[in-house]
């Protein structure tokens, strides 16, 4: 975690902050899973972690992801996917459906970073102290 110029490790208790923690796990997850959809769906899971009030077109594309199209029964999710890919159906041979992916798992990668930021700063007080290390003295981009 940045906080000017130093770099400081946290250590987030996993009993104490568990949705914390998850989110934590399954983002470094991520990194090392292969197929698109198990990237999307775990980045996911640590979205849903930590933020309540979840954006519609992420919601969408995780149920396109997970269910027939014909099972989709919410509007909401339809019109959605519809407004996004013109279909309720995520095809990765069409160029489209491939751009949106990665534009909404880009601003999912996002709006992840941003949330579990805003949770490690508002719980800071609370976690176990750590070393801060100067950022110009790590190699550190």
């Amino acid at each position: 975690m940045h906080e000017g110029s130093l770099l400081t490790q946290v250590l987030v208790p996993k009993d104490t902050f568990s949705n914390i923690y998850e989110a934590i796990i399954l983002l470094g997850h991520a990194h090392f899973i292969g197929t698109r959809v198990a990237i999307y769906m775990t980045v996911y899971k640590a979205y849903e972690c930590i933020v309540a009030d979840r954006e519609l077109s992420f919601s969408a594309i995780r149920h396109a992801l997970s269910h027939a199209s014909t099972s989709l029964s919410r509007k909401s999710t339809v019109n959605e996917l519809n407004r996004i890919f013109g279909s309720t159906q995520i095809d990765f041979k069409i160029y489209r459906h491939l751009k949106e992916y990665y534009v909404h798992l880009g601003r999912l990668l996002i709006a992840t970073d941003i949330a579990l930021l805003d949770k490690l700063v508002f719980i800071k007080d609370e976690l176990p102290k750590s070393q801060a290390f100067p950022v110009d003295e790590l190699d550190v981009v």
